[in-house]
């Protein structure tokens, strides 16, 4: 009974921290949130100074809250990109990401996209000095959740004469799971490269065009809410060898707001073996809107008032190493709100890696760093 109560406690958990939209509903967030380009916003498909771009995410957090076991998230993209017409570009990309907690009885969900992003030049010359680009993307997907009952046992499985446990049993139980629902993602952004080292962008999206239906029992009640992001950043010269790298995202889903600020710097040697290493770190802020409504008898009146509070959640080092065409992130999360107790201080470990395939004709393409 005791591993029944910690499923249905996981299973509340999931439903009212991702489903349900009085409550503080969430998508997965990278604390790298540059480096998940795919993820974050789909203009940023073919944003890269190169042929085609490969990237993967692995993130885990809140391992002291369920019996050690966190929850992670995975993620993987690919993107090919190429020239149509002056300095125009045309991209291709897809992606999928997994988002996990538990060992045995896994409650989950999983997506994939594919996807296409225009780029177009505003201004630029063949100096690549002061380019501009507005991009459009959109992609469309599938996903579905869905919670395991491997390692678990229930009552049909109590054999009473042995006073013991039985796993050869049949449970009478569902593996419970959502219907397969389509997804549409659509975004949009603005940059400009002044110079090397010198650069900025700006975007913002909307995930789940669709809301779609997400329930585990077949009715419409739990949708999934669309999610909002505005991001931006740039690089900015200190000097010949030092840049700094700031950056923002906050994403908006149902009543919930994060918000993660902060910059890396970075430093390059210009040796021939293009090595650099970046060092930095980011604040994030949570929380949510709150409805002050009154209530006469048992008719709700409308909301007199709302507001929204931000709360600190935690602060992030980050550590990156740039090789050639290689680009290796860590992270960890230093917990700075309440949860610091149920998780006994432990944070948030998070790994990326970003890898960009050379141009095949020798022509420099005018992108940001992110």
């Amino acid at each position: 009974m005791k591993k029944i109560h910690i499923l249905l406690f996981c299973i509340l958990f999931v439903k009212s921290t991702i489903f349900m939209s009085e409550l503080t509903a969430q998508d997965a967030i990278f604390a790298q949130h540059y480096a998940s380009p795919l993820y974050l916003n789909p203009a940023m498909m073919g944003v890269y100074q190169g042929q085609y771009r490969f990237n993967a995410n692995y993130r885990q957090q809140w391992s002291g809250i369920f019996s050690d076991v966190p929850i992670r998230q995975i993620h993987a993209s690919f993107d090919y990109r190429f020239r149509i017409a002056d300095d125009d570009f045309l991209a291709f990309g897809i992606n999928a990401l997994e988002d996990e907690l538990g060992a045995d009885s896994k409650i989950k969900s999983t997506r994939g996209n594919i996807g296409i992003s225009y780029m177009k030049q505003l201004s630029g010359n063949r100096y690549r000095s002061a380019d501009q680009y507005l991009v459009i993307g959109a992609q469309v997907g599938t996903g579905q959740y869905s919670a395991g009952t491997g390692g678990l046992w229930f009552d049909l499985q109590y054999d009473s004469a042995n006073i013991a446990v039985n796993t050869a049993l049949p449970t009478g139980e569902l593996s419970p799971q959502s219907p397969m629902f389509f997804d549409v993602n659509a975004g949009l952004m603005w940059y400009t490269v002044a110079g090397d080292n010198r650069s900025f962008h700006a975007g913002a999206s909307v995930q789940h065009l669709t809301q779609p239906n997400v329930s585990f029992f077949g009715n419409k009640s739990e949708t999934l809410k669309r999610r909002f992001i505005v991001h931006a950043g740039g690089e900015f010269p200190l000097n010949d060898q030092l840049s700094l790298l700031p950056s923002m995202m906050t994403t908006l889903q149902g009543p919930s707001i994060t918000t993660q600020l902060g910059a890396n710097f970075r430093y390059s040697n210009h040796d021939w073996d293009e090595v650099a290493i970046r060092i930095g770190g980011w604040y994030r802020l949570s929380g949510r809107y709150v409805s002050n409504a009154v209530s006469s008898g048992n008719v709700s009146q409308p909301a007199t008032s709302s507001k929204a509070g931000l709360l600190g959640d935690a602060f992030t080092v980050t550590t990156m190493l740039e090789l050639n065409r290689w680009l290796i992130g860590v992270s960890y999360d230093i917990h700075t709100s309440s949860i610091i107790k149920p998780t006994n201080g432990r944070g948030g470990f998070e790994l990326s890696l970003i890898y960009v395939a050379p141009e095949r004709i020798a022509v420099k393409t005018a992108c940001p760093k992110f």
